[in-house]
């Protein structure tokens, strides 16, 4: 038997509650697999599994049971499917179960019924595991969720073989995976390219989903869920038709919380995002960067939708239509709260465009910098209503278009915001204008954008504008 081993904090932490007579069952030295190791434990009990490369696939996960690598760590244990069946299943699995410190590898779902080509990596159906220190890489799925898909009755909730949901009568939303310092890369499929969660509502903190590829959702799918991530990252994933980074849909209500996407890249719109089907996501602290969508909405894709925005920063995003940073459509209600739109580029509507009757709200915004007919467009149909905002230095004019005649009530302006440009972060320079108490009209708008100080007054402010705008250029070029 192999002797006690000392495990990592966060392996301590997921398995500490266990019954006295506990058992550990350790691979390959008493069970020759993995599959063999969960087979033999009961609940409470541990599969320890030493650091190496275990060629399995479509190992059935228990309920109650820690299966874990002897470090915590994902590089000590790499499960490789070899593309014959996913790499871990779980049916029914409740939260007292975890998966810890793997590389997961070489899934590959596909099959006739509609469960059977969703989740290469991990298939979670009405299933709760904690999943910690994993990596998803190269996997894949016919269907949804290349590197993880958490579902709830999918053997009911599905039909006609679609991923859609009975409006009439639909299932619950039930709490779906903890998912913690997890990495989904490089894998693919048709919705959700790193992972897909479908009324499933799963929690997920400092993940990465990088380099994933989908038709629909890059990096994630939310569909008709409360999705909760915190800390995440999305970089450089790509769709071909919507939301490079993710795609939410079908009355969503994620939440985004100290997120961060950038270079992501849709071929056609949101190349950070797209929310659509009556979704309301809420973001908050997060930063949209150099995103990329070849049609509409460089970050941001919006049709039906209500997101909410408050904190975040859309910056150096371009768009080959409308909407460099932000695109709305098909009547939706955006509200911006304190955001910094900088920098973006499209054909109109360099911060955000605004059309099929949508109507958007923006309080305490910046929009400046922006390469495009105008900072704020519209066809006409939509429009936006903008208080104690700057509007400044935008290529094709700042206070034109839908929202001409607002640039000199309820508190907006058009002032240089004296960016601090030596950051990423947008912070401002102690003679903003932007900051509370600096406002040009004596206004008590409180801060305006996303970022408070981050740098001394200068006492050039007649020169900030040319130097602030020939950085920023030089960031995105």
């Amino acid at each position: 038997m192999r002797p006690p081993l000392l495990l990592a904090l966060a392996l301590v932490t997921v398995c500490l509650v266990v019954p006295v007579q506990a058992a550990t069952w350790h691979v390959p030295s008493e069970c020759p697999t993995i599959q063999a190791g969960v087979d033999s434990a009961a609940v409470g009990d541990t599969v320890l599994v030493a650091c190496d490369t275990y060629y399995e696939h479509d190992i059935v996960m228990k309920s109650g049971v820690c299966l874990t690598s002897e470090t915590g760590e994902a590089g000590c244990v790499t499960i490789d499917a070899q593309q014959q069946g996913r790499v871990i299943y779980c049916l029914n699995v409740g939260g007292a179960a975890s998966i810890v410190g793997f590389t997961l590898t070489g899934g590959l779902a596909t099959g006739a019924a509609v469960w059977d080509s969703c989740g290469g990596g991990i298939y979670c159906e009405d299933s709760s595991p904690t999943l910690a220190n994993c990596t998803f890489l190269d996997n894949g799925s016919t269907l949804a969720g290349g590197g993880l898909f958490c579902g709830m009755n999918m053997s009911t909730a599905l039909t006609n073989s679609t991923l859609w949901r009975d409006r009439d009568s639909p299932p619950p939303i039930r709490s779906g995976p903890t998912v913690t310092d997890c990495m989904f890369s490089g894998n693919t499929t048709q919705t959700g390219g790193g992972a897909f969660s479908y009324l499933c509502s799963p929690t997920l903190t400092r993940c990465t989903f990088s380099v994933n590829a989908a038709e629909r959702g890059g990096g994630l799918c939310c569909m008709g869920d409360a999705t909760s991530l915190s800390g995440c990252t999305f970089l450089g994933n790509w769709a071909e038709h919507g939301g490079g980074g993710i795609y939410i849909t079908v009355g969503s209500s994620a939440t985004f919380t100290d997120c961060a996407f950038s270079h992501n890249t849709s071929a056609e719109d949101g190349g950070a995002m797209q929310c659509e089907e009556l979704s309301s996501p809420a973001f908050t602290g997060v930063a949209f960067t150099r995103n990329t969508a070849v049609g509409y909405g460089g970050a941001v894709f919006c049709n039906g939708a209500s997101p909410t925005f408050d904190h975040v920063e859309l910056n150096g995003n371009t768009a080959g239509g409308f909407g460099g940073g932000m695109r709305f459509s098909g009547s939706s209600s955006p509200v911006l709260n304190n955001a910094t739109l900088s920098g973006n580029t499209a054909g109109d509507g360099s911060g955000l465009y605004c059309g099929d009757g949508s109507s958007v709200t923006v309080t305490n915004c910046i929009i400046a910098f922006g390469d495009g007919a105008s900072a704020v467009g519209s066809d006409g149909t939509g429009g936006a209503t903008l208080s104690c905002s700057d509007v400044y230095g935008n290529e094709g004019g700042d206070w034109v278009d839908c929202i001409e005649g607002q640039g000199t009530v309820n508190g907006n302006f058009s002032a240089d915001p004296l960016f601090c440009w030596d950051e990423i972060v947008f912070t401002l320079n102690a003679n903003s204008p932007c900051l509370p108490g600096n406002h040009p009209d004596g206004s008590s708008c409180g801060l305006i954008g996303a970022g408070g100080i981050g740098c001394p007054a200068t006492g050039v402010a007649e020169n900030a504008h040319e130097t602030s705008w020939s950085a920023i250029k030089a960031m995105y070029r």
